[in-house]
């Protein structure tokens, strides 16, 4: 379809819809990037965070731990024995309570290779301590405290030196991941921000073209400036036919170069200009045979000639009759 087929309203809604098109598009586009960048950001608080609390929680207790058995090598006194080895049970807790958290997020979010690594290191690790510490457990409860603390300084120590190690990396594991979500997050909303740029600017740019070509096809079927049109059509309502009309060159089609034809075909089928040919016709229809018409050289044929014609035949034969009168 050519657009210089089609009228104003067609052209401008058209040139709106495109644009309101291109509107939709930039929303559509911010919306989605939001989302993304909500469920980014909302994995990144929901779970990213969680998991690095827990992972923190489970550190936090094994350290604990370590004091609390430093304690108990530490205590001479059966008080401060039993008060370490309950504080040591309330860390056992704490460790408990941060595991179960960290198993129920990595339930409810995909778990990494990197984190079901470190994961499996610290079960294992669990796994050797438990029946160690459970050993020096029983050791200490039938008082036989010098075998219990050997067995936490020689067995469980280093063992839970390596349990806290391996808990110190999962807390790093998780650090990287929630760093690395941030930057996700960043670089979605780097790349709805930059594609909602592009749109909009592509939109502007082409409602730019679509108001030129707009513009430029109601000029060219005007022929020139809706002001300079209006000018000469009231001139020519007003009965001013001398008008001088300005096209473009080229120009074979517009309205300005239509009235212009049409103002020449009057004026060449007239024999001269309007006004000139009515005061001659008023004079001759008042009787005045006297009248000299004045017509461009060459015509034979426009209404000023006939007129002229007329007037001649008819003084001729006014003349005729006035000489057989005499």
């Amino acid at each position: 379809m050519n657009i210089l087929n089609m009228n104003v309203s067609k052209r401008l809604a058209g040139g709106f819809s495109i644009l309101l098109l291109f509107t939709l598009l930039v929303g559509v586009i911010g919306l989605g990037g939001m989302n993304q960048l909500y469920q980014e950001m909302n994995g990144i608080v929901l779970f990213n965070n969680s998991k690095m609390e827990s992972a923190g929680a489970l550190h936090d207790a094994l350290t604990q731990r370590e004091i609390g058995i430093l304690n108990l090598l530490l205590a001479t006194k059966d008080v401060d024995k039993q008060e370490a080895m309950k504080q040591i049970e309330w860390q056992v807790t704490q460790y408990d309570d941060a595991k179960n958290s960290l198993t129920e997020l990595f339930t409810l979010s995909k778990i990494t290779e990197a984190e079901t690594k470190v994961v499996e290191k610290i079960e294992r690790d669990a796994a050797t301590v438990s029946p160690l510490f459970t050993k020096a457990m029983d050791l200490s409860t039938a008082n036989k405290n010098v075998e219990a603390l050997r067995v936490l300084r020689e067995e469980v120590r280093p063992v839970l030196r390596d349990w806290m190690t391996d808990a110190a990396e999962l807390q790093v594991v998780e650090r990287r991941l929630n760093d690395a979500a941030v930057a996700e997050a960043e670089k979605i909303y780097a790349r709805a921000r930059n594609l909602s740029l592009a749109v909009a600017a592509l939109a502007l740019l082409l409602g730019a073209l679509i108001s030129f070509l707009i513009t430029r096809g109601i000029l060219r079927q005007i022929g020139g400036e809706p002001r300079y049109a209006s000018e000469m059509m009231q001139k020519l309502a007003a009965g001013d036919f001398t008008i001088d009309i300005t096209t473009r060159t080229g120009d074979d089609s517009s309205l300005l170069f239509n009235v212009k034809s049409m103002l020449e075909k009057l004026s060449r089928q007239i024999g001269g200009e309007p006004k000139y040919a009515a005061e001659m016709v008023q004079k001759v229809a008042t009787g005045d045979f006297t009248v000299r018409i004045s017509t461009t050289t060459g015509d034979s044929s426009s209404l000023l000639f006939n007129i002229k014609s007329m007037v001649e035949k008819l003084s001729q034969i006014i003349a005729e009759v006035r000489s057989a009168a005499d």
